[in-house]
């Protein structure tokens, strides 16, 4: 309404772009319109970081704090921007804030500090946050995704077919990785079966390419099929990383 317009925090914002923003709320809640409110502003300042307005969207996240009925959301946002800006310390103390012992913990949390501890390089604590947020949601894919990617890295397969046996659900990509778990035990006849579902996969994992090639020339003796995943492998792989493959598995260029 006209007098919500006159009112703090309102009065000093373009009434323009709290129509669009009140436009944009009444989407989201799935309602033909909505009332100007507090949240709203909270809703402005997504629009702003949609529309990478970054200084605008950390100015609107600022006053939309008092409001907000998302708070955790709202954190996530701000420390997105200040991880979008390079700044890494100041996105993990963001984040760190809402683990206090009178919050109930959020894995999106854990899961985005851990990204940022992966970028500092600091290791032990990535691993700490990647396996919280994968503990607190076991079938969230995402978070799966990224700890078994951290897992893979280190060497650690036992780990991640540990995390595997836990889910009642197997993605494409755990497939993948039961696929290239079992190539490493020599377990051809199950390391086909999982690595196929590559076919049905959009991001196609350089290794288990290079895997299936293997298996299609000395296990299934199909030279054919071997040289097109091959040559996907090397379109997916550094060239030191396809070297060391074959070099390990003896796979002929």
């Amino acid at each position: 309404s006209g007098e919500n317009l006159r009112e703090h925090p309102f009065r000093e914002i373009n009434p323009f772009l709290l129509g669009i923003a009140t436009y944009e709320h009444a989407k989201r809640a799935g309602q033909t319109y909505h009332l100007l409110d507090g949240f709203t502003l909270h809703v402005l300042a997504d629009l702003f970081y949609e529309w990478e307005d970054f200084g605008s969207a950390f100015k609107f996240y600022q006053l939309a704090k008092a409001f907000t009925l998302q708070p955790i959301e709202l954190t996530l946002s701000e420390a997105s921007i200040h991880y979008a800006l390079g700044d890494l310390d100041k996105a993990i103390t963001l984040l760190r804030a809402k683990l206090c012992g009178c919050l109930k913990e959020d894995p999106r949390i854990h899961y985005n500090l851990g990204i940022l501890y992966q970028e500092k390089g600091e290791e032990e604590r990535a691993e700490y946050h990647l396996y919280k947020a994968y503990l607190l949601e076991k079938e969230n894919s995402l978070f799966r995704k990224v700890l078994l990617d951290f897992l893979w890295e280190k060497g650690r397969y036992g780990d991640i077919e540990e995390v595997l046996s836990q889910i009642e659900n197997l993605t494409l990509e755990d497939k993948i990785y039961l696929g290239k778990l079992a190539f490493l035990k020599k377990d051809y006849t199950k390391a086909l079966q999982y690595l196929q579902a590559i076919n049905s996969y959009a991001e196609r994992d350089g290794i288990a390419l290079f895997f299936l090639a293997w298996l299609y020339l000395y296990f299934k003796k199909e030279k054919d099929a071997a040289e097109i995943f091959l040559k996907e492998a090397k379109e997916k792989l550094s060239e030191k990383e396809i070297k060391d493959l074959m070099e390990t598995f003896g796979l002929p260029v």
